[in-house]
């Protein structure tokens, strides 16, 4: 069977998009990068559930997404903390109440279209036996660790080639933005 990731998530607004861009536009000065949020390639996102589906649900997927979002209005978090982690820039922010409805809402809606779909990098037993026993739950439940209380909403800026300059990039960067609406 082909299957397909799809990373359902949460489009910023503009305001925050431009301030994304301008942070990550300083990036570039510090180190080569395999990729960047530019608006071209990579388009800034918060990503609220990353799951492998049949690719003959693809379409489904995105409409019963589409449909779902017409009606939705926008969400209000704060952010936490800026990280580095394996190269990656990482904005983080909370799984308040709101963002957690809408997770729980989303992956109500699309869950049952993978058809039980996870992606094979997780079926491996070592890499199951090696995850906290709620992960492997979801795994199994939903196709994928982050989910339900797992959800660790963030927007990835970018990711740099060497480990150690996203890591002094990060101690670097004044992040000021204090919502995502």
């Amino acid at each position: 069977m082909q299957t397909k990731r799809l990373n359902i998530a949460i489009r910023p607004s503009k305001e925050l998009e431009n301030y994304i861009f301008q942070i990550v536009d300083q990036f570039n000065l510090c180190g080569e990068m395999l990729f960047a949020l530019d608006g071209v390639g990579y388009y800034p996102h918060a990503t609220l559930y990353f799951p492998e589906f049949p690719i003959e649900a693809e379409s489904k997927v995105c409409s019963d997404l589409a449909s779902y979002c017409i009606n939705h209005k926008a969400i209000n978090t704060t952010f936490t903390q800026l990280e580095a982690e394996n190269g990656y820039i990482v904005v983080s922010f909370f799984l308040n109440d709101e963002v957690f409805e809408l997770h729980k809402e989303i992956v109500s809606l699309i869950n049952p279209l993978r058809n039980g779909v996870v992606r094979t990098k997780y079926l491996d037993v070592d890499t199951l036996n090696s995850l906290p026993k709620n992960q492997t739950r979801n795994i199994l439940t939903y196709g994928y660790p982050g989910v339900m209380r797992e959800c660790k909403p963030h927007i990835t800026l970018g990711r740099f080639k060497d480990i150690s300059i996203a890591i002094e990039v990060k101690r670097k960067v004044n992040w000021d933005f204090r919502t995502l609406i």
